[in-house]
Parts: structure tokens; sequence; C-alpha cells
């Protein structure tokens, strides 16, 4: 069981790191929205929650 949520867990940080970088790159040629930003935000900083979730 523990492998199936490494598995689940790994590929959910993918997916948001993706999202993440989409959004820098969009950065690097605009200036975000406050809602990109914010969701920028959110989702680093589930990323950091997440793993300090995963070390416990």
């Amino acid at each position: 069981m523990n492998q199936i949520l490494r598995k689940a867990f790994d590929s959910l940080d993918k997916g948001v790191r993706e999202q993440i970088k989409v959004l820098e790159k969009a950065k690097s040629k605009r200036r975000l929205t406050k809602e990109e930003e914010e969701v920028m935000r959110g989702l680093r900083k589930e990323v950091r929650d997440a793993k300090k979730s995963a070390k416990k």
C-alpha cells in the first residue's frame, strides 16, 4: 500500500511542478494576473506541505 501512495504522490507532485513551470514561463514573458500569482503561491505551498507530511 505504501508504494501505491508514493507513486500517486510522485505523479501529483510532477503535475503540480509542471503547472508551476507553465506559470513561471508566462511570468518571464508578461506580468501574471493577481489570480495567477495566488495560484502559483498556493501550488508551491501545497508541494512543501505535502513533502513535510510525507516525511513524517
